[in-house]
């Protein structure tokens, strides 16, 4: 027989409490929500202020941009208001000249009607003969081609002496009475109603 002892381990009864199990089990799970419910609040709590900035951001953003367009604005309206100012004596330019053109072309329609023919030259006389007047007419002074045309067509009124004068142009006619004369001329005709229409628009 050997004379060395056998050692053995000592096996201890177990002491088991099932209270105490229950208890420790209830709070490791009363733990466990509390801790997700404060982690569920950190991200609410967390969500809402990144919404707070972003809704900052947007306004701050929308203040900037409405500055931005006021100021585009007030520049556009000082451009239109410039360009407004530079424009008007530019529109009454080209309104001036379009109305000397339209007037030098009605001289030369009325001064072509007037260049020719036998009807065309007695209406010169008839012109000056039919204005409205006081006294009758004894003169007629005209164009020296139109009172060639007017001798050639045998149509020379008898009741007033027609007289060639240079200084007419063709289709003019200068009427003469006892006190004065009447200028029958196209353009002093087409001057008269461009005074007329000048003085009425002023």
């Amino acid at each position: 027989m050997s004379t060395e002892e056998a050692f053995s381990p000592i096996a201890y009864p177990s002491l088991r409490d099932p209270e105490r199990e229950r208890l420790e089990a209830e709070s490791r799970v009363r733990g466990h929500a509390a801790g997700y419910a404060a982690g569920l609040r950190e991200a609410a709590a967390h969500a809402a202020a990144v919404a707070e900035r972003a809704e900052e951001e947007r306004l701050a953003a929308a203040r900037a941009a409405a500055v931005r367009i006021e100021a585009a604005l007030g520049v556009l309206r000082s451009a239109a208001s410039a360009l407004t100012a530079a424009s008007v004596p530019v529109i009454d330019s080209v309104e001036d000249a379009i109305t000397a053109a339209a007037f030098e072309l009605a001289e030369a329609v009325i001064g072509y009607e007037l260049a020719d023919g036998g009807n065309s030259t007695r209406s010169i006389v008839a012109r000056a003969l039919n204005a409205p007047l006081p006294f009758a007419v004894h003169t007629v002074r005209l164009h020296p081609g139109d009172l060639a045309r007017l001798t050639a067509a045998g149509v020379c009124p008898p009741e007033v002496q027609l007289i060639a004068d240079p200084a007419l142009a063709a289709g003019d006619a200068v009427a003469e009475y006892a006190d004065g004369f009447l200028d029958a001329r196209i353009g002093s005709a087409v001057a008269r109603v461009r005074a007329a229409l000048a003085g009425g628009g002023a």
